[in-house]
């Protein structure tokens, strides 16, 4: 049971002391600081990343990301590490409610990007997989992160692990049971942003890869080929999605900026050996003039299948949230993206913070 919005653009920064108000006539106050474990001095950024039910009451909670900022950079910290900040909902308080004893066992991460919760059938347990890519891009060297995933039961942690024990620029995340046997399974999107060389020892990676189901609660990894037509120099992807057209599984994927790319969407027939097949091509909106990139690709769940994808203009400092919104016509998918009411994607006067969409969430009311 969902208790907030029905569509949400999130990219919050909140002070230690911040009030959680997700429902229409209650809240809590709660030290979100001190829940993360950090004791440092720089400024925390927040986002909302995943609602799901963790802990089988009926009621969805709310997993928050947290990164670490220099104050006078506002970039992220390349040393300092927190801990995601997860809120359950109360329904004797009508409040949501921070578990010390589940914040405890949370891993530390550098900068959560994305995550998603599931029901694992086997084992009846609730699995979430949180990417975490490192560094922002612009840092140099972002030399990744490795991504988790954490399993519960009865809102309690019972393991935390790291599914593909490798650092990774984890930008996009697309999740969904390609294999069918009830679990899901994850396409981890990563940028080219890491610089093996400057890393010193480890393991990192820049390439996308399949994680698929495998038993009770392991996952078998697959590098991804992403075979595309010749637009330019060969795209990569900052973000994506899975949907499921005329019975096979899609990959649709956001192109990231590249002076020698032509930007758009990159539309993938998956082939769960990591061969995904190229089927439609869809160029970034034209009033996307300078150096757009994507930041989400998401469902629409109001008709299927259809998608909304978000943009950014790269050299304005990431201005601009123009969103598209994609529909299937029975043999291709066509923009209508003039049935969205945009905001300006330009720098208006006096404006001095940028303004970008991280995250894009369509919920149905309840």
């Amino acid at each position: 049971m969902l208790r907030f919005a029905l569509m949400v653009l999130i990219s919050v920064a909140l002070s230690s002391q911040a009030v959680a108000k997700f429902s229409n006539s209650n809240s809590s106050k709660h030290d979100m600081r001190e829940a993360t474990g950090y004791n440092g001095n720089g400024m925390l950024t927040w986002g909302l990343y995943e609602t799901f039910d963790l802990n089988d009451d009926g009621f969805d909670d709310l997993i928050f990301g947290v990164a670490v900022n220099d104050e006078k950079t506002n970039l992220h910290s390349e040393t300092e590490f927190v801990k995601p900040v997860i809120f359950f909902w109360d329904d004797n308080k009508k409040s949501y409610q921070i578990d010390y004893a589940v914040q405890d066992k949370l891993p530390k991460l550098h900068w959560p990007r994305r995550a998603v919760g599931s029901k694992n059938p086997i084992t009846g347990e609730v699995e979430l997989f949180i990417a975490d890519h490192g560094l922002d891009g612009g840092h140099a060297p972002n030399c990744g992160a490795p991504n988790w995933h954490i399993s519960f039961n009865g809102g309690k942690i019972t393991s935390v692990s790291t599914p593909y024990n490798v650092n990774d620029y984890s930008h996009g995340l697309a999740s969904a049971d390609l294999n069918k046997d009830g679990r899901l399974d994850h396409i981890v999107i990563n940028s080219p942003f890491i610089k093996r060389d400057k890393c010193g020892k480890g393991k990192y990676t820049n390439d996308s890869y399949l994680l698929l189901s495998k038993n009770e609660n392991e996952f078998e990894r697959k590098k991804i080929e992403f075979k595309s037509k010749s637009f330019g120099k060969k795209p990569y992807f900052d973000a994506g999605n899975i949907m499921k057209i005329d019975g096979s599984f899609h990959f649709i994927g956001g192109r990231g900026y590249h002076s020698k790319t032509k930007p758009g969407l990159d539309i993938f027939e998956i082939n769960l050996n990591g061969k995904f097949t190229p089927k439609q091509f869809i160029e970034a909106p034209k009033a996307m003039k300078r150096e757009p990139s994507y930041s989400e690709v998401v469902p629409d769940i109001s008709k299927t299948p259809a998608f909304f994808a978000t943009l950014a203009e790269t050299d304005m400092n990431w201005r601009g949230r123009y969103i598209q919104r994609l529909e299937w016509t029975g043999s291709k998918f066509i923009d209508v993206s003039e049935n969205v009411q945009q905001i300006n994607p330009q720098r208006q006067d006096g404006e001095t913070m940028p303004d970008w969409c991280t995250l894009l969430s369509v919920f149905k009311w309840n």
